[in-house]
């Protein structure tokens, strides 16, 4: 692993102009893992994001995640797809970007109503905040680590909601393009 990263590392530094800079353009997709809080569950997804950059510090990030369950044998969640649009600021020193970022979103979300019996699909408004890095390792990879923590209230056709807080993680591998010549 480390020798892979020193290739890609020596790659990125014939590169006349900084990686991260107005016009880059940025895609990742991972399998990732969450935690709801309560009730407490360990959750799957499948995350993707593209970002743009307007300027050196700042971005606009639109993110998907696609939910495949709990480990839970108990029934908590049928569905819970959710959509993310809005800003990061960045803090770049070379190929290293940390980030933070806030993100207004849409949960798609399914219940249930009994142990066999699905509840209806609704749409739930959900905000994220979230934080990581990307390491540009050359002109068009980078690896990211990010968390992101999503809050929203999912209420079925029960009186009792189900809280859809959660911390989400997703790490990989991303791609990235300089639109801006």
């Amino acid at each position: 692993m480390v020798g892979f990263l020193m290739v890609f590392s020596n790659l990125g530094k014939a590169q006349d102009k900084p990686i991260v800079r107005p016009g880059l353009l940025k895609a990742t997709a991972n399998i990732g893992a969450g935690v709801l809080l309560k009730p407490t569950a360990m959750t799957l997804y499948i995350n993707g994001d593209l970002e743009g950059y307007i300027s050196k510090r700042v971005s606009l990030r639109g993110d998907f995640s696609y939910y495949f369950g709990t480990q839970k044998k108990d029934k908590i969640l049928k569905m819970n797809h959710s959509l993310f649009f809005g800003f990061s600021y960045h803090f770049p020193k070379g190929k290293f970007d940390p980030f933070i970022g806030f993100q207004p979103g849409m949960s798609f979300v399914q219940g249930w109503v009994d142990d066999n019996t699905p509840a209806k699909i609704k749409a739930v408004p959900v905000a994220s905040v979230l934080g990581g890095f990307h390491y540009y390792v050359a002109k068009y990879f980078n690896f990211y680590l990010a968390v992101r923590y999503v809050g929203g209230r999912y209420i079925a056709n029960t009186e009792m909601p189900t809280s859809l807080h959660e911390f989400r993680f997703m790490l990989g591998l991303g791609f990235n393009l300089n639109l801006i010549k």
